[in-house]
């Protein structure tokens, strides 16, 4: 729908009013245009106004079509004006049609052709047919532009204002050339000035480009070439020359014409208008072999434009020679031509040289070689460098085995036409013999069979070996290369010796199958060149076993075993017996040599040599009896051996250790394999079970221990620093052969003596210290003080300095604090000035010297007098260490005053806005009194964010966890706060968590977001940390307080039962009976063994100078791989800990705590 432009207002009006009134044109009827205010009726002026409608109460719209193009509106100057009767007075409304884009530029023409000649000056100027526009103003048209066809922007268009109308004309920008482009077909466009899609119409402007004779004839080639034989007749088509003019008409048709100058003697006649030359004369080529002709090419303009051309016209030769060929040999003696069969590949046999006196393509020659034996070998190339000349080349090395020698016949053939003329020769290549071809063994291996034990000097076999070559080339000898055995032999090479002529392998010594029962010997045939060419065999020989050999069992004598009851078959003893003949002779049976009693007594297997009981042995407490064995192989040979059989009752005493306790001393440095005790036992049984064995229970650590002697034996080096004691079980035992062994056992305390084998060591490489000018000479400014881990020369450290004093402005005091730096004269003069001095700290033991590394003290001399006193923790610290603590103290205060007032702008802000405060956490392992479980407990992890808003509490997991000691190796005091379900719980049944199945019944946060709970204890915690009386409460039996905590905090819903309280014994007890006497949620799934995946590393305090709490933090104990089933600690832990005091950093078992750091947001 369309807005009017209407720029007045709805006013009230008066007589003889005029109002401008702005409406688009070809708005529809019935177009909104004013509305005239006012008291009485309104109507139009004329009684039939064609195209404003009026309504009484003074609304004008539009009646009919409004074109701005079209009378009355066209006029600018004079508007047309709507006059509106109102009462007595006329109102008149000006209309201002404001004119839109709805006509289009029109060409009056849709063509035009313009002839422009081709030598037409640059920037001429063609009229342009208008286009008007009938809009106004910026809708009417605005100009023209080439909007196709314009080939390299060669024209233009441009514009030129006149009082009445724009013009436009099309300019040349560039030369014109007919013979380049004829004609240009131009599309111009006139477009008006319409937003945002102007309006456009197309003009198609054909411009002719008229020819002049601007162009010469060209030849299509700037010279040409013809060749006639001598003997061409009158006729010959000699060459077509042709030549082209791109003008037209009249300048464009092109003549052609002989230079009299370079006629060819008359011999030669041109086509004046095909330009074809032919022959009218006849050439002789020994008298004229070329001729130089020239053409001249005209157009037929009035002023005739002429080109010139050269031809080249070469008489040919008629073949009438034949070719020449001539053999190059070696020397000019020679007949034939030699070549040794080794010769390499393209090596020169002979040359040959062809000549031909015809020119041309008859004296071209071309030569060919054929052969019935030698192609394989020899190749025919012409030489690249002299045409003339050809090679005949070694195309592969020639076999003399094939033939000595080689025909090769030649064939020469000119390239004549229509004939050719064509030579022959012949060339005979001798080879000669060179040593190309190897021996070659036949059959290619050998292998044969023969006895052993042969005697030296018999014939094993024979080798043969031909070589193709002739004469000394062909003559073969024979050597052994290598003897392979399957054995250790030494130097078999010794054993066969060759014939060099005719191959003959004999034997120097005698062959033994069970030592080598086969031999490998590698034999060479050489002939006689130099040097020689060598062909390779094998010769295997495997030796036929004789019955040489006895059956020999491993050991002489046996001894067996057997106890007296044992049963009639029972198996005792197995002997083995071999023979290293095969087969038949080296198969083995077994017999028992027939003596009463023991044949009455044992009976042997005849195949297996496995002795067992034949009758009922003697009952005594040791019997020996001896048993001789034969064994027969299949040749009849015979060995035998003796079983001692041993026949006893039972093991009835153990072994007793002479003392069970042992303890001895040892230096930290004593060597590897020193003796430090002996252990000894005695057995009152007889014979093998009197024999007693030693050795250690469990962990050896740095010692072994002799099995025979019962020997305490350092394995390993000692350090005291890494341990001071070990304790060993041994155990004496007796083992007769693994039947009934008895022990007895006992300690042996390992006490490690500290020998001097560390050096001093200074805490620092550099230390600060201050020096005022004021104080008096032997005033101390500081203590350095040097660590010895030697627990026998810690005290005995004396320093001493070694440098920067060489005005012994300083002294120093060795004491037991360490070294006293003390003023020892005037050094007012060195205010503002640094003093370095260079300390070395050396023990005094009189077993060692140990000498620490050196470190610096830089005094800074001060103004002034000092305090007199002197920090000296600091003194032993860097000024960036000395001074850190009041930085970090500076820092923090201005911390707390930004978030304190961070929190105060948050809260005038907005009260819901969350505000950080950091609290502590304890948690207690105060549920059981029961010291030796205790241990730290610690917090995983050990920071955690809880959330109150609105009194509800909302916390990240937390997890506190302690490891009991003994085989408990179990966790307790679990803490955490679930997040999602809002719980807090502290929980005894799983030794985990519960995954958020309890439930918290009322806030464990004060209305500062301070968690003010703590479940594992009697008491809760306030604000500041400090403990305070559950109300009601006290601190009863531990058990009491558990059950009173569940009741008056009604947080444990998921325990069914309170605990059991008997007594504070019952809590008392030691390992399983502690277990037992706790309920079904505190029992053994509670006090689980600890998981095989996790190994927790122990705790170690940091041993410090200064005397701290340890500050490892038990989050680390617990891995990712433990949750939800918590780890449990090992036993070395406490074992570690348990020999450290309060003062080495552990606190005591009733106090075990540790906390986390709680950053509460609300």
């Amino acid at each position: 729908m369309y807005s009017l432009l209407v720029f007045s207002l709805f006013v009230a009006v008066g007589a003889s009013s005029v109002i401008n009134v702005y409406i688009p044109e070809e708005v529809p009827q019935g177009t909104f245009v004013y509305q005239l205010i006012g008291g009485g009726s309104y109507k139009p002026y004329k009684v039939n106004e064609p195209y404003f409608s009026v309504t009484e109460d003074g609304r004008i719209t539009v009646k009919s079509r409004i074109d701005r193009e079209s009378s009355p509106f066209n006029n600018p100057s004079s508007p047309y004006v709507l006059e509106v009767t109102y009462s007595s007075s006329i109102i008149r409304l000006v209309i201002n049609v404001i004119d839109i884009n709805d006509n289009s530029p029109i060409f009056k023409s849709r063509r035009e052709t313009f002839n422009f000649g081709e030598n037409t000056k640059v920037m001429f100027e063609q009229y342009l047919p208008d286009a008007p526009d009938t809009d106004f103003e910026i809708n009417s048209t605005q100009g023209y532009r080439i909007i196709s066809g314009n080939t390299d922007n060669t024209f233009d268009v441009v514009s030129f204002n006149t009082p009445s109308k724009k013009l436009y004309h099309l300019r040349l920008l560039k030369g014109l050339d007919r013979e380049q482009i004829s004609e240009y077909n131009l599309v111009v466009e006139a477009f008006d000035g319409g937003k945002p899609n102007p309006k456009t119409d197309r003009l198609e402007i054909r411009i002719i480009v008229d020819d002049e004779n601007d162009c010469s004839p060209e030849f299509n080639q700037t010279q040409y070439y013809a060749r006639v034989p001598e003997d061409a007749k009158v006729g010959y088509p000699v060459i077509t020359v042709k030549a082209t003019d791109r003008d037209s008409g009249a300048n464009g048709n092109v003549v052609y014409s002989f230079n009299r100058e370079f006629a060819g003697d008359n011999k030669f006649m041109l086509n004046k208008y095909t330009g074809e030359i032919t022959l009218q004369g006849h050439l002789d080529y020994e008298s004229q072999k070329d001729v130089l002709l020239q053409v001249v090419a005209s157009d037929e303009g009035v002023s005739p434009n002429t080109e010139r051309v050269f031809i080249y016209v070469v008489v040919t030769d008629v073949n009438d020679n034949e070719p020449k060929i001539e053999i190059l040999y070696n020397s000019a003696t020679d007949t034939e031509a030699y070549v040794d069969e080794d010769t390499p590949e393209r090596s020169l046999v002979v040359s040959i040289r062809v000549t031909d006196e015809d020119d041309g393509e008859a004296g071209r020659i071309t030569c060919e070689m054929t052969s019935s034996n030698g192609l394989e070998y020899f190749e025919l190339i012409q030489n690249n460098d002299i045409p003339d000349h050809w090679n005949v080349l070694v195309k592969k090395p020639p076999r003399r085995e094939v033939a000595e020698e080689y025909t090769l016949s030649i064939t020469a053939r000119d390239h004549g036409s229509p004939e050719q003329k064509v030579s022959f020769t012949t060339i005979k290549v001798k080879v000669v013999d060179v040593n190309n071809e190897h021996p070659i063994f036949n059959p290619p291996s050998y292998a044969v069979t023969i006895r052993e034990n042969l005697p030296s000097g018999s014939e094993l076999v024979r080798v043969t070996a031909t070589d193709a070559d002739d004469g000394l080339f062909g003559r073969i000898t024979y050597r052994i290369k290598a003897v392979t055995v399957s054995t250790s032999e030494t130097n078999p090479m010794s054993w066969f010796v060759i014939s060099e002529k005719d191959g003959v392998i004999t034997n120097l010594v005698k062959l033994d199958r069970e030592k080598t029962p086969e031999i490998r010997i590698d034999v060479q045939a050489l002939d006689g060149g130099d040097p020689p060419f060598i062909g390779a065999t094998t010769v295997v020989i495997t030796l036929q076993d004789e019955n040489d050999n006895v059956p020999v069992f491993s050991d002489e004598r046996y001894i067996a075993n057997v106890k007296n009851y044992a049963s009639i078959g029972k198996i005792i003893f197995t002997v083995r017996a071999r023979d290293f003949d095969a087969g038949e002779f080296g198969s083995v049976t077994y017999s028992l040599l027939s003596t009463p009693p023991q044949s009455a007594l044992f009976t042997i297997h005849p195949t297996t040599g496995q002795i067992s009981v034949a009758g009922t042995l003697p009952q005594m407490d040791h019997t020996l009896v001896p048993l001789t064995v034969i064994a027969t192989d299949g040749g009849g040979q015979k060995g035998s051996c003796l079983v001692d059989v041993s026949i006893f009752g039972d093991n009835k005493y153990p072994p007793v250790l002479e003392k069970k306790e042992y303890a001895v001393t040892v230096n930290e440095n004593a060597n590897v394999s020193t003796v430090l005790c002996t252990v000894r036992g005695d057995d009152k049984d007889l014979l093998y079970f009197g024999q007693i064995y030693y050795g250690i229970v469990g962990n050896a650590y740095q010692f072994k221990m002799d099995r025979q002697s019962g020997d305490v034996i350092l394995d390993k080096p000692l350090d005291y620093e890494t341990r001071k004691s070990y304790r060993l079980e041994v155990r004496a035992y007796n083992n007769f052969d693994g039947l009934q062994e008895k022990e007895d056992r006992g300690i042996v305390t390992v006490i490690v003596n500290d020998v001097n084998d560390e050096r001093p060591k200074f805490k620092h490489n550099r230390y600060n210290l201050t020096a005022f000018s004021e104080d008096d000479n032997g005033t101390v400014i500081g203590i350095i003080k040097a660590i010895d881990p030697d627990s026998t020369v810690s005290e005995q450290i004396t320093y001493r300095i070694v440098g920067g004093n060489d005005k012994k402005l300083f002294s120093l005091r060795s004491t037991a604090a360490g070294a006293e730096i003390r003023i020892n004269g005037n050094i007012a003069y060195l205010i503002g000035e640094d003093v370095n001095l260079i300390l070395e700290a050396q023990d005094m033991d009189a077993s060692r010297l140990n000498i620490s590394p050196k470190t610096i003290v830089r005094i800074s001399i001060a103004e002034g007098e000092g305090p007199g006193t002197f920090d000296k923790t600091i003194s032993n610290k860097g000024w960036i260490e000395q001074y850190l603590p009041y930085i970090i103290c500076v820092i923090v205060f201005l911390s707390l005053i930004f978030i304190v007032t961070i929190v105060v702008m948050c809260n005038r802000a907005n009260k819901q806005r969350k505000a950080y405060h950091p609290t502590k956490l304890p948690a207690y392992d105060g549920m059981f009194d029961y010291p030796d479980f205790d241990d730290q407990v610690g917090f995983e992890p050990d920071t955690v964010k809880a959330y109150n808003i609105d009194g509800g509490g909302e916390c990240d997991r937390l997890s506190a966890f302690e490891a009991l000691a003994s085989q408990l190796q179990s966790m307790q005091c679990a803490d955490y706060i679930d997040k999602p379900n809002k719980s807090y719980s502290n929980f005894y049944n799983n030794g985990g968590y519960d995954n958020g199945t309890t439930k918290k019944k009322g806030t464990q946060f004060d209305s500062e977001g301070y968690f003010s709970g703590s479940l594992s204890d009697p008491a809760f915690i306030d604000n500041e940390g400090k403990h305070r009386p559950v109300p009601g409460e006290g601190y009863p039996d531990r058990c009491e307080t558990v059950n009173s905590h569940l009741n008056n905090q009604n947080i444990y819903t998921n325990l069914p039962q309170p605990v059991k309280c008997d007594s504070k014994d019952t809590f008392r007890e030691r390992d399983e009976d502690f277990v037992r006497s706790l309920p079904p949620q505190l029992n053994e799934n509670t006090f689980a063994p600890m998981s095989p995946e996790v190994s927790p590393p122990p705790l170690t305090p940091d041993i410090t100078e200064d005397p701290v709490r340890p500050t490892t933090s038990h989050s680390s104990l617990l891995s990712s791989q433990s949750r939800p089933e918590i780890s449990r600690l090992p036993t070395s832990l406490l074992d570690n800990n348990s020999s450290q005091t309060e003062q080495e950093g552990v606190l005591p078992p009733r106090t075990v705590s540790s906390h986390c750091s709680l950053n509460s947001d609300y």
